[in-house]
């Protein structure tokens, strides 16, 4: 028979179980490391209330928060989300919508910051969407390896996201790749190439992009025409313009728009590419073919 003190710390051991109380759990989350209350419906069974009863207040403001961000509201997510936080502090959920928002804002420090947290703390909170706005906001911080990495985590599972902002995040992979110092040009061009195989403007971008890669490739041999020419108009379409500025690649603009034109407009186009004050390695060796060739 168990005695009177034996009984009572049964007791206090089993409702620990119950209730989801330990000092490990308790440390975890002192340390913020509380990732969803909030799935398959946790936040109403009687044992999540019981222990966080913040957790129905939470999964509400969270739910809210995730909404604005389908609206590209970054302002009303992170207002659902400080909510969020009032409810139920230290969950990395909420550092992963945050850090979203913050992304829609042009917080881009934040913004790393904020989904590295939940990308080392919760890993599995990352979708495809998620993990897209982090290879952004990386790419936005100028960290160029971790976005490589993140891309490719991405890329596999892309077609969720639908097939516009698939090939968009394509065509960003191969750019990151171009422009960062020992990039993969091979997966950057192939990559560049299922792309360029649909119509519309980042089908033409690409063309673009691997016409230009094209010549950086063989720069004693430029060539200021081509045959078969993109579009210059999709240069100019606000989805292109706003992927360039997203990889860093408005330095590259005037070499771009060479490849789409022909004679004076060409060549006028290639001597600004050429006197850019700076490229990236990859288009270095063209620039310099092109500022070293004789004058005709």
């Amino acid at each position: 028979m168990l005695s009177k003190g034996a009984n009572v710390a049964k007791c206090i051991a089993i409702a620990g179980i119950f209730l989801g109380v330990s000092a490990r759990s308790e440390a975890a989350r002192a340390e913020g490391a509380l990732v969803d209350p909030c799935g398959a419906d946790r936040s109403t069974d009687i044992w999540t209330r019981t222990r966080l009863p913040g957790a129905p207040a939470y999964c509400r403001a969270i739910a809210e928060a995730e909404a604005q961000l389908i609206r590209e509201d970054g302002t009303s997510a992170l207002a659902k989300c400080d909510l969020a936080e009032k409810a139920l502090p230290k969950v990395l959920r909420t550092r992963l919508v945050e850090g979203r928002a913050f992304l829609r804002l042009g917080r881009t420090e934040e913004a790393a910051t904020a989904l590295a947290e939940a990308k080392q703390g919760a890993p599995a909170l990352f979708g495809p969407a998620e993990e897209l706005d982090y290879a952004r906001a990386l790419l936005a911080r100028g960290d160029r390896a971790k976005a490589a990495a993140s891309f490719r985590v991405l890329l596999p599972r892309a077609e969720r996201l639908g097939e516009e902002i698939r090939r968009a995040a394509l065509v960003e992979a191969a750019w990151n790749e171009l422009l960062r110092a020992g990039g993969d040009v091979p997966f950057a061009l192939q990559s560049l190439r299922d792309v360029a195989r649909e119509p519309g403007p980042l089908g033409n971008l690409a063309a673009a992009t691997l016409a230009l890669a094209a010549r950086a490739q063989d720069p004693a041999n430029v060539r200021e025409e081509t045959t078969e020419r993109p579009r210059e108009d999709a240069l100019d379409a606000p989805p292109v313009r706003a992927l360039l500025v997203r990889v860093g690649a408005l330095g590259e603009l005037a070499g771009l728009r060479a490849t789409t034109q022909t004679g004076k407009e060409a060549a006028a186009s290639w001597k600004a590419f050429a006197d850019a004050p700076s490229h990236a390695a990859f288009f270095a060796p063209l620039a310099t073919a092109l500022r070293n060739r004789p004058a005709r």
